[in-house]
Order: structure tokens, then sequence, then C-alpha cells
């Protein structure tokens, strides 16, 4: 578990590599802690993306396809994906990709809107020590039905971190992502710390 400033700090890394790989017209489709590395040396401060093995393209520029392609190179399907155990995937896998649909960049968001609570989280994604993909998608599923409550146990900036949720759940695989709008919605989040740091600051001095 990071601090929140952490998290925030990190998770706005981890976005923004998302978001580079879609503006190139390409998918994760395994977006997950794992997958992330701080940089050596004096890239020690830049969060890298790894491991494109099951990437795929799913058009030319952000948002221009509405219809994946797929590639001989690539042969992953959402069923090989979730059944792989050791790659750590389940827990931060999209709803659609529970349902074997077609991915887009929101499935990629939704992977790391899951890392972010991961990370904010005291007790982590309720349905992290699962083991099959239907008890987890029933778990995530349960959280669109107004469970929030347990998805989002001890998490301090509840209410920014469901305006992110409904956001995403509101997209389709062929939408363009509005990353301004999640940017600005932690950036919020950073305010408030901000000034609850000032507030704490000039009480103790």
């Amino acid at each position: 578990m990071f601090s929140l400033s952490t998290a925030l700090r990190v998770s706005q890394q981890c976005l923004d590599a998302c978001r580079d790989l879609h503006v190139a017209g390409y998918i994760h489709r395994d977006v997950k802690p794992a997958n992330f590395a701080v940089g050596r040396n004096s890239k020690r401060q830049i969060i890298h993306m790894l491991d494109f093995g099951i990437s795929r393209r799913y058009g030319v520029g952000l948002g221009e396809s509405t219809k994946a392609t797929h590639f001989k190179a690539i042969p992953a399907t959402c069923e090989e994906i979730l059944t792989n155990s050791t790659r750590g995937t389940l827990p931060y896998a999209s709803v659609a990709c529970h349902r074997f649909e077609e991915l887009g960049p929101r499935d990629d968001c939704e992977s790391w809107m899951y890392m972010l609570v991961d990370f904010l989280s005291p007790t982590g994604l309720p349905w992290k020590r699962a083991t099959d993909h239907e008890t987890v998608l029933q778990m995530k599923e349960e959280v669109r039905e107004g469970k929030q409550a347990m998805f989002l146990c001890g998490v301090k900036c509840k209410k920014h971190l469901l305006k992110i949720i409904t956001y995403i759940d509101g997209l389709k695989c062929s939408d363009r992502v509005d990353y301004s709008f999640i940017f600005n919605i932690i950036a919020e989040v950073e305010l408030a710390l901000q000034a609850r740091y000032t507030v704490l600051k000039m009480y103790l001095y």
C-alpha cells in the first residue's frame, strides 16, 4: 500500500504510458502493477510500461477504428489471458475481458483504475485472492450494483474514484478516452491533499 500522494503520482505516470500507447494505435490488454517499473540512475523518477507480448493494434491513431485488427503474432484471446493464472492478470482484467468481448483503450483504463484502488486500499482489491474469473467477474459486477464500500474499503478519496469509475464504465470499446478528465480528478485529490498538509503544517508550527 502506498501513501495517497505516492499512489496518485505513480498512477499518473502509469496512465500517461497507457495514453501514449493508445495514441500510437495499440492497446496493452495486460495492465497491472507487474508490468510497470521505475527507470535506472538518472531515469529513476520515470515509470516505464513493460511486456507488450499480448498487446494488439486497434486502429490507426487514437480511437479512429471501431474494430480491432487481429495479428498472428499476438494470438492471445481474453480467455487465454484470464486462464493463465501465472500472469497475475485476473484481479486487474476489465469486465469486458471477463465476458470475452472486444477490448479497447477503455479496458486498459479500467485495469489501471483497479491498480489505483489496489495502491490506495489498506486491504487491496476485494477479489485479489479469488482464483477463477467467474467469481472475480461477479464481484466486479457487484461493485457496479452499489457495493462500492467493499471495493473502496479504507480509501480516503472515494468520491473522486467513483467519478473515474463511472466515467470509464460509460465508455464503449471504440470510444476515445478523455484522459484530461481523469487527470483533472487526480489533480483535485492532490490539491485537497496539499491543503490538508498546509493546515497540518500551520498547526504544528
